[in-house]
């Protein structure tokens, strides 16, 4: 079946909840208003999370809830905002790395295991934002825009064409019931790659294109 193809497929459901939401979020809020409601959604969740773990009362149908996940999509569109209005924070990158690493290993082995995507996503926040402040190189702002492109469809495909490793064996230098071969997996990222640069070009950029005409619409702003 289409979750049998793709096991992750489940947070579409999840993700258009989310941009409906987020639409009159953007529509009726200003951006000090934003700052706020992201703050607070943060903070309600966090300690939702915490009271249920407590009492035992997580249920999948919760941790799966957009509930759970708004507050972290926001801060991607928080932090979007804060870069069309010229007011990003600065980090220190060593705090987020930290961070990633505590999450990283000792994350599993803490009571509350569902509060590991929201240290990722403060993680990444402040990456995102040193990054957004440094001064970088043409070429690495080129590589990340391009990254950023195809990262969607990526997300999207990885996982179906990881499954097909084992079985294309273009290669076929190792043993396929202990290790995928390093050159069949760079040649299936590749391919992903490729299909993702594909689907961007020639169906997401277009409904980018589609929501800038709908924001100039609704607000009368571009969101070049």
């Amino acid at each position: 079946n289409f979750f049998s193809i793709g096991p992750h497929f489940w947070s579409l459901g999840l993700e258009f909840q989310l941009y409906i939401l987020y639409f009159f979020v953007w529509k009726y809020t200003s951006a000090k208003h934003f700052y706020t409601l992201f703050l607070v959604s943060f903070f309600v969740a966090i300690t939702s999370i915490l009271v249920i773990s407590y009492y035992h009362l997580t249920t999948p149908n919760f941790t799966n809830s957009v509930g759970v996940y708004w507050p972290i999509w926001l801060s991607g569109a928080e932090l979007a905002i804060r870069y069309k209005t010229n007011n990003i924070l600065k980090f220190n990158p060593i705090l987020p790395i930290v961070i990633l690493l505590c999450t990283a290993f000792l994350g599993p082995r803490i009571p509350i295991f569902w509060l590991q995507p929201y240290m990722f996503s403060i993680a990444f926040y402040m990456l995102i934002s040193h990054v957004l402040v440094t001064n970088l190189t043409m070429s690495l702002w080129s590589f990340l825009i391009y990254i950023g492109k195809i990262g969607y469809g990526f997300y999207l495909f990885h996982v179906i064409f990881l499954k097909l490793v084992p079985e294309i064996k273009l290669f076929n230098l190792v043993n396929y019931s202990t290790v995928f071969s390093l050159f069949d997996i760079s040649a299936v990222f590749l391919l992903i790659m490729i299909v993702s640069d594909f689907m961007y070009e020639n169906y997401e950029k277009k409904w980018i294109d589609y929501g800038k005409k709908l924001a100039i619409k609704f607000r009368g702003e571009s969101l070049s």
